[in-house]
């Protein structure tokens, strides 16, 4: 998506004083996020804002600040989000545009949780080199190992995902499994999620009754 060409076709539709409500993820709150494997560069958002940077977006479009918050919940796991409202101005604004020193900041201290968080990782799935293996969890953390080659070594039987929608489908080359409908033999299960662990096990344990040895990614 083109970035300003989507906002000229919004603002096409915006009265002379009008508002416009935006929310995206928070970069300033990025190196907050502990536990967190580069989850924030999913495929849902391909540009980065903190309160900064969206001042020198907007202000191109003569639009003023009225109100922001910013949010985020380690308990329950959501990106960080950055609230805003925004008014319309008759006035010129774009001649205050600062440098965005703290996205620069708060990105690097991002990217290097995520280089930590990830070496712990690593060691923990390691321990499974030279085994067949199902993967439950056929979302972006998973996808994000593969690419960064944690699972060399593994031999994958298959993925899991309770999620009918992917059944029958594929990731890294094997048939995604539903666990209520398929057949899943007694090898060992490395559980693949960051918020949802939790829920799977008790789902593991007292919905499908599986025997199988479980591996989580806790690096506590």
């Amino acid at each position: 998506m083109n970035l300003h060409e989507f906002l000229n076709e919004v603002l096409k539709y915006l009265s002379k004083d009008g508002y416009i409500c935006l929310t995206v993820p928070d970069l300033e709150k990025f190196p907050e996020t502990l536990g967190d494997f580069y989850q924030n560069f999913s495929v849902e958002h391909i540009n980065f804002f903190n309160i900064h940077s969206l001042k020198n977006l907007l202000k191109m479009y003569n639009m003023n600040l009225v109100s922001y918050r910013q949010y985020y919940d380690p308990k329950i796991g959501f990106e960080p989000c950055l609230l805003s409202l925004w008014q319309r101005k008759n006035i010129s604004l774009n001649n205050d545009i600062a440098i965005d020193e703290q996205g620069e900041i708060s990105l690097g201290g991002y990217l290097a949780n995520c280089e930590k968080y990830g070496q712990k990782l690593y060691k923990k799935i390691s321990s499974l080199k030279g085994r067949k293996i199902y993967i439950w969890g056929a979302g972006t953390f998973t996808a994000m190992m593969n690419q960064l080659n944690f699972f060399d070594g593994i031999d994958i039987a298959g993925i899991i995902d309770s999620n009918t929608g992917f059944r029958g489908k594929k990731m890294l080359d094997k048939v995604i499994l539903n666990p209520q409908y398929d057949e899943i033999s007694d090898l060992p299960i490395l559980i693949c999620s960051q918020a949802m662990t939790s829920w799977i096990l008790k789902d593991i344990n007292e919905k499908y009754h599986f025997k199988n040895e479980l591996v989580t990614l806790s690096t506590d």
